[in-house]
């Protein structure tokens, strides 16, 4: 094997089986030597720090209802908008998850997306792959990706990506978070993703983790109806909301007001966001 393969990743048995076609790409990875694979690893967690810090730098400021919340009676502010403020906060029960600045309360949730179109394997594509799970083996139907679960799952088997690993730039601070990784809570999260922000979420087309909805009307629909048939247990919030149809449209004219102002970022001389 070359020194550093094309394709691998780490198998599902401890040493080098080399050509063994039922481990990842022959077992190309763990037959590495292992400062190599130290190497191997080091660039992919300096990729994924390179872009946590991008994202961090990303910012949404000024939005028509930053400046309503700052004054509220000189700020214009549509009667549509104001509206589905009050059912944001009230009857529609969204502020529960989407809460915080950013509209997220950082948590996962099962709110049942369904599990269709382009973007979900089918049994053909998922066969062995402990991402997904196939009801119905060998026909070509889809497989739910099983969300935080799968996640969880493989921050528990390895300390490369986690925040007490070998990598973190802070690994006593991240000794709070160890709970996170643990192996018995897993099942709680199947079919489970993190809540996204809601800043600027009308200008971030299709909706959900595989991009099901194309429309904010429509990821309203959904709440409405109380989520649809995913995989794993429903978060028990998700309940028929029974909105009318003036209902969903002004909370569409909400979700509009949280785009912020468009400008630009100073990524050398931006402050904390």
């Amino acid at each position: 094997m070359p020194r550093f393969p094309l394709s691998g990743k780490p198998g599902s048995r401890v040493g080098c089986q080399a050509g063994d076609l039922s481990e990842p790409f022959a077992d190309s990875f763990d037959c590495m030597d292992p400062e190599d694979k130290h190497l191997v690893d080091r660039a992919y967690v300096a990729i994924g720090k390179a872009i946590a810090a991008y994202e961090w730098k990303l910012t949404s400021r000024d939005s028509p209802f930053d400046l309503f919340v700052s004054d509220p009676h000189t700020q214009p502010f549509s009667l549509e908008a104001r509206r589905g403020l009050k059912l944001f906060v009230g009857r529609a029960g969204c502020i529960q998850c989407h809460k915080t600045p950013l509209f997220s309360d950082d948590e996962f949730h099962n709110i049942g997306v369904p599990q269709q179109g382009p973007n979900v394997p089918t049994a053909a594509l998922c066969s062995g792959d402990p991402r997904c799970q196939c009801q119905f083996e060998g026909q070509d139907v889809a497989c739910p990706p099983l969300g935080a679960a799968y996640g969880r799952t493989q921050l528990a088997n390895s300390m490369v990506f986690r925040r007490d690993g070998p990598y973190s730039d802070d690994p006593l601070g991240a000794i709070e978070h160890r709970a996170f990784y643990d192996p018995s809570r897993v099942d709680a999260l199947m079919g489970a993703w993190r809540t996204p922000s809601l800043r600027d979420v009308a200008l971030t087309p299709p909706y959900m983790h595989d991009g099901f909805y194309r429309t904010l009307e429509e990821v309203v629909v959904f709440y409405d109806q109380g989520g649809s048939q995913g995989v794993g247990p429903r978060d028990p919030r998700m309940r028929p909301l029974n909105l009318t149809p003036r209902d969903r449209s002004d909370l569409a004219a909400f979700l509009r007001t949280l785009n912020g102002r468009r400008g630009r970022i100073d990524f050398l001389n931006a402050g904390t966001p």
